[in-house]
C-alpha cells in the first residue's frame, strides 16, 4: 500500500512514524510511567479480555474514526499537510534514532531525532520556517488535553495527570484546528521525561 514505519521505544515514552502516499504523520506517541498502576495491580481479571494502557500525546488508532484518520502532521504555513519522498533511517548511534525525510515542494528536508528523553523535529532547505505539527483527529474522540500552556501540554487519562514541556518550539490552541505545535528558530523540541506537575 506503498506504506513504510519506524518506530522508537526508550524507559520513557514509544513514537511510531507512518508514511502513507507521500506524507508522513506522528500515529503514536506514548509516556511510560510506572507509578502509573495497572488495573489488575490490586483486584483480579474477570473477563476474557484485559486492557493495558500508557499515556498517550497522539492515538491513532483510538482517536480515529472512518471519516477521519488521526495523528500529528507536518503542514506548511498554508496549512497543507507536506509531501515528500523515501525517508532513510540511522539507528548508528547508540540511543539515537535519526529520520531523515526529503520533502520535495519546495525542497528541502525534515529530521527527526528520537533519543531517550525527547524528540526533536527540524527542516532543512526550502522548509526553513515555513512548517508546523497540526493534530488531526475524530471530533468525538476523548483527548486527554487539560491545558495548552506554550511550554506545557497538561494531560489527564484514566486519573493519571502529565505533561510534555516543549524545550524549544511552542504549544497553540488554534479555533477550527485545535493543537498545534509550532518551531522555534525552525526547530521543535519535545521533553517527555520530565513528569512536570500540572
Amino acid at each position: 500500500k506503498n506504506q513504510k514505519t519506524v518506530w522508537f521505544n526508550s524507559r520513557f515514552y514509544r513514537a511510531n512514524l507512518l508514511w502513507d502516499q507521500g506524507t508522513m504523520r506522528f500515529r503514536d506517541i506514548h509516556l511510560f510511567d510506572e507509578s502509573v498502576a495497572s488495573d489488575y495491580l490490586t483486584k483480579r481479571g474477570t473477563s476474557n479480555q484485559c486492557h493495558y494502557y500508557t499515556l498517550p500525546v497522539v492515538d491513532g488508532f483510538v482517536w480515529s474514526s472512518l471519516q477521519t484518520v488521526a495523528g500529528l502532521r507536518l503542514k506548511s504555513v498554508g496549512g497543507l499537510e507536506i509531501k515528500g519522498g523515501d525517508p532513510t533511517v540511522d539507528d548508528h548511534t547508540d540511543g539515537e534514532l535519526t529520520v531523515r525525510w526529503p520533502i520535495h515542494s519546495p525542497e528541502g528536508e525534515i529530521v527527526i531525532t528520537f533519543n531517550e528523553t525527547s524528540v526533536s523535529v527540524s527542516a532543512e532547505g526550502g522548509m526553513k520556517d515555513n512548517w508546523f505539527l497540526e493534530l488531526s483527529s475524530d471530533k468525538k474522540a476523548s483527548l486527554p488535553f487539560r491545558k495548552i500552556d506554550r511550554q506545557k501540554l497538561s494531560c489527564t487519562y484514566k486519573d493519571a495527570s502529565y505533561a510534555i514541556s516543549a524545550i524549544r518550539g511552542a504549544f497553540t490552541n488554534e479555533p477550527g484546528f485545535g493543537l498545534r505545535i509550532i518551531p522555534e528558530d525552525n526547530r521543535i523540541v519535545l521533553d517527555f521525561s520530565s513528569r512536570l506537575s500540572l
